[in-house]
C-alpha cells in the first residue's frame, strides 16, 4: 500500500474500495467509463481503520 499525503496528479473520478470483490468491479467500471470518455484516471482510495482483512488493501 502507498500512502499519499499529497495528490500530484488530477482524477476525473474517485473510487472508495474496500478490497472486495464488489468494490474490484466498481472500480473497473468506472475507469472504463472515463477511458472510453477520455477523461483521465479513476483514483482509488481506501481507509485501514484497522479491520480484520487488511491484507485485502
Amino acid at each position: 500500500m502507498v500512502e499519499v499525503e499529497h495528490a500530484t496528479e488530477r482524477f476525473a473520478e474517485a473510487a472508495l474500495v474496500s478490497g472486495g470483490l464488489d468494490s474490484a468491479v466498481t472500480l473497473a467500471l468506472a475507469q472504463r467509463r472515463c477511458l472510453e470518455q477520455g477523461r483521465g484516471a479513476v483514483a482509488a482510495l481506501s481507509f485501514d481503520y484497522g479491520q480484520r482483512h487488511r491484507v485485502e488493501l
